[in-house]
């Protein structure tokens, strides 16, 4: 049977390859006449593929020419050679013709191959209620591409996966996918029990079906893949595994029913308890302003510190209320998916601790004297009293003496050399503070120059948020030892002889040098860093360290017995931290006028609006701001700084540190300056000028 191919490509040579590859044929046994070069186009316009026709050249002398006729060429010569056959008659013309192969042959059109060409046009390949038919008992060849997914086509019991020609002749069947996603399902209970949630993925099933198909020549199969879900849950299986699980509490029949009839990936919460509802702390409400107000210290022209517009702070007079105290108000139980009772955390009560000029009555925070109320609050502690005022007209030297008074302090004169003076309030310096020390339990004001002294202020605060620290450490410690004591207090080997001339101290000793190692460490801290500030801390800070020691110290009389004894101790860590784990408010603050070789220590802000720091180390609890110049020192600032001019021309070495969350802003900066925020540090080797240094993905970054 005579016929060409005619195949397209991207090009021409990809055109000839495809064809080749139907015909199974090589180069050598094909004549090619090209029909289109093609095209690529213009960013896909205009683009055309290529296209050539392929000969058999064993077909008669007129094809084994080095060329091939075009179609109309060839169509020319058939009806020239008409009058030459033999035939008689239509139908020998027409196989005679056929024989000889001077029939032209159509040109089907296809994706990127052009199926093989006979007379015969009018033969077709399709697909019928799921089965193959060819429509011919004649020896035609079209073709079924496979590839469509979910099915397996096989030409007389051989799978084929390529394109390929196929007749009447051929036994054409096939292999449909199908597959199950089997079908998943669970219940978790919420960490705080409070909630049990039921997981679904129902069974999902893949079938594929064959689509009809008609009229081809090329036949290019497809399939259509069919989904269907399908739970097999029922009520009565979440309702047997909560069982198993203990749930009790809080079914929810309508959600495990929609759980059992869901067809889609989904989640139902079939038992939920309650939560409890939290309680609230006691509070005072003040009836006066507590932080009265603020306003900014002034240079005057001799270099000296204009405090009288910095703060106003309003006074009470005898009998004033200056608060009232409101109690806490307990929550409200809830209960877990088990049936337990959950309890709420408990509603502390409002601290108050009255000082001098202060008495508790009724609930209200009443004024026994005249003068200017001092208000401290960490948290739930209140700690309140009336401050009278020591005016002291003359320098504080050897001849005076050293001052202590629980109010505020005026001070005319200078601080002189090797002096001290201390105030439970403010101190206000109108000279200067030379080799001495100056405490205040809330802010301190000095008007000219300070040199090599110590300044505080706030410092108590401070103290009390370290110890606070400690606190909640050491009570997550504590509360695994008693947790651990009353374990072994139940096993076999602990005999009860030992406990009755003992009690649990032996036990102690065992669980705090074999597990609870860190326990007695943090008491030895706690208890050193009260010893060191006793002066400052109140007796219950006092109180608790000697109740500390018995844990970790034989005392005679005073050995732990008892599991409740240790619970009654960690009962006053906790009550200590929580009226004392809060930050203290801001109320503290120094501000100055030029320091050098000096230590500065606040709770609060920072102020030096003179000529600035020199070699001076200085630790503040909120802002610190440096009008001009910090030449050498240590200095850091918990709320951020901004400092005039940093460093030296001669590389003073100068240290600016602030935490992760804050900036550090700076008009100029020499050479060799080293600022850390975080744990990140940066030198700058090379003078600059308007920097912000914050921190961002752990690097320290100027703007």
């Amino acid at each position: 049977m005579s016929g060409s191919l005619i195949s397209r490509g991207k090009t021409v040579e990809d055109a000839i390859d495809q064809g080749l590859k139907i015909l199974k044929s090589s180069i050598e046994n094909v004549e090619v006449e090209i029909l289109d070069n093609g095209n690529k186009g213009i960013l896909l316009l205009g683009a055309r593929d290529a296209k050539v026709r392929l000969t058999t050249i064993n077909y008669g002398e007129k094809f084994n020419q080095s060329s091939i006729s075009t179609s109309n060429e060839l169509k020319e010569e058939v009806g020239n050679n008409i009058n030459k056959t033999s035939a008689t008659n239509l139908e020998d013309l027409v196989e005679e013709l056929d024989h000889k192969g001077w029939l032209t042959n159509s040109e089907v059109n296809h994706r990127d191959v052009i199926a093989y060409e006979s007379e015969k046009s009018d033969q077709i390949i399709g697909v019928h209620n799921g089965a193959f038919f060819i429509q011919s008992d004649l020896d035609i060849y079209p073709m079924i591409e496979p590839m469509a997914k979910g099915v397996t086509v096989y030409k007389n019991g051989e799978q084929i996966n390529d394109t390929t020609f196929v007749s009447s002749k051929d036994e054409i069947t096939f292999n449909l996918d199908q597959y199950e996603e089997s079908m998943d399902w669970d219940l978790e209970v919420s960490h705080d029990a409070v909630k049990v949630i039921c997981t679904i993925k129902p069974s999902i099933m893949h079938k594929f079906k064959l689509l009809n198909q008609y009229d081809e020549r090329v036949l290019d199969i497809k399939t259509e893949e069919e989904i269907s879900h399908t739970n097999f849950l029922e009520p009565e299986d979440i309702l047997n595994r909560l069982k198993e699980l203990r749930v009790s509490n809080g079914l929810d029949h309508a959600e495990i029913v929609k759980a059992s009839l869901t067809l889609d990936e989904s989640e139902f919460v079939v038992a939920e308890g309650k939560r409890p509802v939290e309680g609230e702390n006691g509070y005072l409400d003040f009836k006066i302003d507590i932080y009265g107000k603020e306003g900014k210290p002034k240079m005057n022209d001799d270099g000296s510190v204009d405090f009288r517009e910095t703060k106003f702070i309003p006074s009470v007079n005898k009998g004033d209320i200056i608060a009232n105290i409101h109690p806490p108000i307990p929550g409200i139980p809830g209960k877990n998916v088990y049936g337990d009772v959950i309890l709420p955390s408990k509603a502390h009560e409002a601290v108050v601790k009255a000082g001098k000029g202060i008495e508790v009555v009724s609930n209200q925070v009443i004024a026994l004297e005249s003068g200017k109320p001092q208000i401290q609050t960490r948290g739930l502690l209140y700690q309140i009293q009336v401050l009278p005022t020591l005016v002291h007209r003359t320098d504080v030297s050897i001849e005076t003496g050293n001052i202590h008074f629980t109010g505020d302090v005026e001070i005319w004169g200078n601080v002189k050399e090797e002096m001290t003076v201390k105030a439970v309030g403010d101190v206000t310096v109108s000279g200067a503070v030379d080799h001495a020390e100056v405490t205040a339990g809330n802010s301190v004001y000095i008007k000219k120059n300070t040199i090599n002294s110590h300044l505080s202020a706030g410092e108590g605060n401070i103290v009390i948020s370290n110890l606070s620290q400690t606190l909640e450490n050491l009570s997550n410690q504590l509360k695994g030892l008693l947790m651990a004591v009353r374990q072994l207090l139940k096993a076999k080997a602990f005999k009860s002889s030992d406990f009755a001339t003992q009690g649990i101290y032996s036990l102690l000793n065992i669980l705090l040098d074999k597990k609870f190692q860190e326990v007695p460490s943090m008491i030895n801290t706690y208890r050193q860093k009260v010893n060191e500030y006793q002066s400052i801390l109140d007796q219950e800070w006092l109180d608790l360290a000697e109740q500390l020691k018995t844990i970790v110290r034989p005392i005679p009389n005073r050995l732990i017995t008892t599991p409740e004894e240790l619970e009654t101790i960690i009962e006053g860590v906790d009550k200590l931290y929580q009226i004392s784990y809060n930050p203290p408010e801001p109320n503290s603050e120094i501000v100055i006028a030029n320091v050098m070789n000096s230590n500065i220590y606040c709770s609060g802000d920072v102020s030096i609006i003179g000529d600035g720091s020199y070699h001076t180390d200085i630790h503040s609890g909120g802002k610190l701001i440096i009008d001009k110049i910090v030449r050498g020192g240590n200095i850091y600032a918990q709320l951020g700084m901004y400092v005039g001019e940093v460093g030296s021309k001669g590389g003073m070495k100068t240290y600016l540190s602030v935490p992760a969350d804050q900036t550090i802003s700076m008009d100029y900066v020499w050479e060799d300056t080293v600022i850390r925020i975080g744990n990140s540090k940066y030198r700058f080797n090379q003078n600059d000028q308007f920097v912000t240094a914050k921190l961002v993905d752990e690097k320290i970054v100027l703007t």
